[in-house]
Protein backbone atom coordinates (compact mmCIF):
# COMPACT_ATOMS: atom_id res chain seq x y z
CA UNK A 1 0.00 0.00 0.00
CA UNK A 2 1.27 3.45 -0.87
CA UNK A 3 0.73 6.30 2.51
CA UNK A 4 0.87 9.29 1.29
CA UNK A 5 1.32 12.49 2.84
CA UNK A 6 -1.28 15.43 2.01
CA UNK A 7 -0.85 19.24 2.06
CA UNK A 8 -3.57 21.20 3.99
CA UNK A 9 -6.78 20.94 1.70
CA UNK A 10 -5.29 19.08 -0.96
CA UNK A 11 -6.87 15.55 -1.09
CA UNK A 12 -4.14 13.26 -2.27
CA UNK A 13 -5.78 9.26 -2.44
CA UNK A 14 -3.45 6.34 -1.32
CA UNK A 15 -3.56 2.76 -3.27
CA UNK A 16 -3.80 -1.13 -1.74
CA UNK A 17 -2.84 -4.00 -4.26
CA UNK A 18 -5.46 -5.92 -5.63
CA UNK A 19 -3.58 -8.26 -8.05
CA UNK A 20 -3.18 -8.23 -12.05
CA UNK A 21 -4.06 -9.91 -14.85
CA UNK A 22 -3.16 -11.28 -18.39
CA UNK A 23 -5.74 -12.56 -21.09
CA UNK A 24 -3.16 -13.77 -23.40
CA UNK A 25 -1.82 -10.62 -24.08
CA UNK A 26 0.63 -9.46 -27.42
CA UNK A 27 1.75 -6.14 -25.88
CA UNK A 28 -0.95 -3.91 -24.26
CA UNK A 29 -0.31 -0.40 -25.20
CA UNK A 30 -3.18 1.68 -24.41
CA UNK A 31 -6.38 1.40 -21.87
CA UNK A 32 -9.53 2.98 -20.87
CA UNK A 33 -12.67 2.81 -18.65
CA UNK A 34 -16.34 2.61 -20.53
CA UNK A 35 -19.32 3.71 -19.45
CA UNK A 36 -20.48 0.49 -18.30
CA UNK A 37 -17.73 -0.08 -16.18
CA UNK A 38 -15.85 -2.08 -18.79
CA UNK A 39 -11.90 -1.75 -19.35
CA UNK A 40 -10.97 -1.64 -22.92
CA UNK A 41 -7.30 -2.30 -23.71
CA UNK A 42 -5.07 -2.33 -27.41
CA UNK A 43 -3.48 -5.22 -27.90
CA UNK A 44 -1.06 -3.54 -30.38
CA UNK A 45 1.40 -6.64 -31.51
CA UNK A 46 -1.70 -8.85 -32.15
CA UNK A 47 -4.20 -5.91 -33.55
CA UNK A 48 -6.91 -6.35 -31.41
CA UNK A 49 -9.03 -4.24 -28.89
CA UNK A 50 -9.64 -6.48 -25.82
CA UNK A 51 -12.99 -5.70 -23.29
CA UNK A 52 -13.03 -6.66 -20.09
CA UNK A 53 -15.56 -6.07 -17.26
CA UNK A 54 -14.93 -4.85 -13.41
CA UNK A 55 -13.88 -7.84 -11.81
CA UNK A 56 -11.17 -8.33 -14.89
CA UNK A 57 -12.90 -11.35 -16.79
CA UNK A 58 -12.32 -11.63 -20.15
CA UNK A 59 -15.08 -10.50 -22.45
CA UNK A 60 -14.54 -10.07 -26.12
CA UNK A 61 -12.44 -8.80 -28.47
CA UNK A 62 -12.40 -6.56 -31.88
CA UNK A 63 -10.33 -7.51 -34.54
CA UNK A 64 -8.83 -4.32 -36.62
CA UNK A 65 -6.67 -3.91 -39.68
CA UNK A 66 -3.79 -1.38 -38.11
CA UNK A 67 -1.90 -2.15 -34.77
CA UNK A 68 -4.09 0.47 -32.08
CA UNK A 69 -2.00 2.02 -29.67
CA UNK A 70 -3.78 4.25 -27.71
CA UNK A 71 -7.23 4.72 -26.56
CA UNK A 72 -9.42 7.32 -24.74
CA UNK A 73 -13.32 7.22 -24.19
CA UNK A 74 -15.06 10.05 -23.64
CA UNK A 75 -17.98 11.07 -21.49
CA UNK A 76 -20.18 10.21 -23.85
CA UNK A 77 -19.20 6.59 -24.29
CA UNK A 78 -17.49 7.25 -27.34
CA UNK A 79 -13.80 5.53 -27.99
CA UNK A 80 -10.79 6.67 -29.88
CA UNK A 81 -8.40 4.51 -30.86
CA UNK A 82 -4.95 5.83 -32.27
CA UNK A 83 -3.62 3.74 -35.13
CA UNK A 84 0.11 5.55 -35.74
CA UNK A 85 1.19 3.43 -38.77
CA UNK A 86 -1.44 4.66 -40.65
CA UNK A 87 -1.92 8.75 -39.27
CA UNK A 88 -5.82 7.37 -38.10
CA UNK A 89 -8.11 7.34 -35.28
CA UNK A 90 -10.81 4.82 -35.46
CA UNK A 91 -14.25 6.18 -33.49
CA UNK A 92 -15.84 2.71 -32.05
CA UNK A 93 -18.46 2.10 -29.49
CA UNK A 94 -16.87 0.47 -26.47
CA UNK A 95 -19.43 -1.64 -24.95
CA UNK A 96 -20.65 -3.25 -28.37
CA UNK A 97 -17.01 -3.64 -29.75
CA UNK A 98 -18.77 -1.77 -33.07
CA UNK A 99 -16.19 0.20 -35.64
CA UNK A 100 -18.20 4.02 -36.23
CA UNK A 101 -15.50 5.76 -38.27
CA UNK A 102 -12.53 6.48 -38.71
CA UNK A 103 -10.36 9.34 -40.18
CA UNK A 104 -6.83 9.88 -41.56
CA UNK A 105 -4.42 12.04 -41.49
CA UNK A 106 -2.66 13.45 -44.74
CA UNK A 107 0.57 14.49 -43.73
CA UNK A 108 3.07 12.16 -44.34
CA UNK A 109 5.05 13.68 -41.58
CA UNK A 110 2.55 13.52 -39.04
CA UNK A 111 1.60 10.44 -36.76
CA UNK A 112 -1.11 10.20 -34.41
CA UNK A 113 0.41 8.82 -31.12
CA UNK A 114 -1.66 9.30 -27.64
CA UNK A 115 -5.27 10.50 -27.10
CA UNK A 116 -6.60 11.76 -23.87
CA UNK A 117 -10.16 13.06 -22.98
CA UNK A 118 -11.27 15.74 -20.31
CA UNK A 119 -14.62 16.55 -18.11
CA UNK A 120 -16.62 18.19 -20.59
CA UNK A 121 -17.90 20.80 -17.58
CA UNK A 122 -17.31 23.66 -20.13
CA UNK A 123 -15.69 25.73 -17.17
CA UNK A 124 -12.41 25.75 -18.14
CA UNK A 125 -12.32 23.85 -21.82
CA UNK A 126 -14.86 23.88 -25.03
CA UNK A 127 -17.37 21.91 -25.26
CA UNK A 128 -16.35 21.53 -28.64
CA UNK A 129 -13.55 19.65 -27.99
CA UNK A 130 -13.73 16.35 -25.70
CA UNK A 131 -11.10 14.69 -27.27
CA UNK A 132 -6.98 15.25 -27.54
CA UNK A 133 -4.85 13.80 -29.78
CA UNK A 134 -0.76 13.66 -29.33
CA UNK A 135 1.38 13.36 -32.38
CA UNK A 136 4.49 13.35 -33.49
CA UNK A 137 5.38 16.08 -35.91
CA UNK A 138 8.96 15.97 -37.95
CA UNK A 139 10.79 17.93 -35.77
CA UNK A 140 8.92 17.61 -32.54
CA UNK A 141 8.67 15.57 -29.55
CA UNK A 142 5.50 13.47 -29.00
CA UNK A 143 3.30 13.33 -25.58
CA UNK A 144 2.70 10.18 -23.76
CA UNK A 145 -0.36 8.48 -22.10
CA UNK A 146 -1.73 10.48 -18.89
CA UNK A 147 -4.78 10.10 -16.53
CA UNK A 148 -6.64 11.81 -13.92
CA UNK A 149 -9.00 10.83 -10.81
CA UNK A 150 -11.18 14.05 -10.90
CA UNK A 151 -8.67 15.90 -9.06
CA UNK A 152 -4.89 15.11 -10.18
CA UNK A 153 -3.05 13.86 -13.01
CA UNK A 154 -1.14 10.54 -12.98
CA UNK A 155 1.72 10.38 -15.76
CA UNK A 156 3.50 7.01 -15.76
CA UNK A 157 7.79 6.95 -15.90
CA UNK A 158 8.86 4.16 -17.71
CA UNK A 159 12.27 4.17 -17.13
CA UNK A 160 11.77 5.45 -13.76
CA UNK A 161 9.24 2.48 -13.02
CA UNK A 162 7.41 5.21 -11.02
CA UNK A 163 3.77 6.77 -10.80
CA UNK A 164 4.01 10.52 -10.81
CA UNK A 165 1.57 12.60 -9.50
CA UNK A 166 1.03 15.91 -10.74
CA UNK A 167 -1.63 18.93 -9.88
CA UNK A 168 -4.99 19.62 -10.11
CA UNK A 169 -5.90 19.41 -14.24
CA UNK A 170 -7.44 22.68 -13.97
CA UNK A 171 -4.70 24.28 -13.48
CA UNK A 172 -3.17 23.78 -17.09
CA UNK A 173 -2.50 26.60 -19.61
CA UNK A 174 -3.79 30.25 -20.73
CA UNK A 175 -3.37 30.31 -24.73
CA UNK A 176 -4.87 33.83 -24.54
CA UNK A 177 -2.45 35.33 -22.52
CA UNK A 178 -0.12 33.72 -24.19
CA UNK A 179 1.81 31.94 -21.60
CA UNK A 180 1.74 28.61 -19.81
CA UNK A 181 2.26 27.17 -16.61
CA UNK A 182 4.29 23.54 -16.13
CA UNK A 183 2.09 21.39 -13.48
CA UNK A 184 3.85 20.55 -10.19
CA UNK A 185 4.71 17.45 -9.43
CA UNK A 186 3.33 16.66 -5.85
CA UNK A 187 4.57 13.32 -5.16
CA UNK A 188 5.08 9.41 -6.46
CA UNK A 189 2.42 7.63 -4.86
CA UNK A 190 3.48 4.24 -6.52
CA UNK A 191 6.43 2.89 -7.40
CA UNK A 192 8.73 -0.44 -8.09
CA UNK A 193 8.26 -0.81 -4.36
CA UNK A 194 4.54 -1.52 -5.15
CA UNK A 195 5.20 -4.19 -8.27
CA UNK A 196 5.52 -1.04 -10.76
CA UNK A 197 8.14 -2.47 -14.00
CA UNK A 198 8.00 -0.94 -17.12
CA UNK A 199 4.42 0.89 -16.78
CA UNK A 200 3.07 2.00 -20.44
CA UNK A 201 -0.54 3.04 -19.66
CA UNK A 202 -2.47 4.32 -16.56
CA UNK A 203 -6.45 3.95 -15.89
CA UNK A 204 -8.82 4.55 -13.73
CA UNK A 205 -12.28 3.13 -13.84
CA UNK A 206 -15.56 4.92 -14.03
CA UNK A 207 -16.15 5.91 -10.91
CA UNK A 208 -11.89 5.98 -9.55
CA UNK A 209 -12.47 3.43 -6.99
CA UNK A 210 -9.80 1.19 -8.63
CA UNK A 211 -6.41 2.21 -10.62
CA UNK A 212 -5.21 0.20 -13.97
CA UNK A 213 -1.45 0.54 -14.29
CA UNK A 214 -0.42 -1.36 -17.68
CA UNK A 215 2.87 -2.83 -16.65
CA UNK A 216 6.05 -4.85 -17.80
CA UNK A 217 5.86 -3.18 -21.45
CA UNK A 218 2.25 -3.88 -21.80
CA UNK A 219 2.19 -7.63 -21.32
CA UNK A 220 -0.03 -7.36 -17.71
CA UNK A 221 -2.58 -4.84 -16.30
CA UNK A 222 -1.74 -4.19 -12.01
CA UNK A 223 -4.88 -3.66 -10.60
CA UNK A 224 -5.03 -1.14 -7.22
CA UNK A 225 -7.98 0.02 -4.96
CA UNK A 226 -8.55 3.51 -4.59
CA UNK A 227 -8.47 4.41 -0.62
Amino acid sequence: MAQVLAVLGDVRHSFSYVGKFNHDFGRITGIAATSKGNILLCDYDKKNLILVDALENYLTKLNVDIEPYDVAITSQNIGYITQPKSRSVLQIDPDRMVELFKATCNCLSTTVFCVSVIPTTGKDFSRKNPCYLGVKIKGFSYAFAVNYDKMHIYVIGQGSNNIHRLEKWSIAFKRQYGWKQDLKVLDIPLDSHHAIKEPVAVCFNQDCSKLYIVNEWGKSVLVFNVI
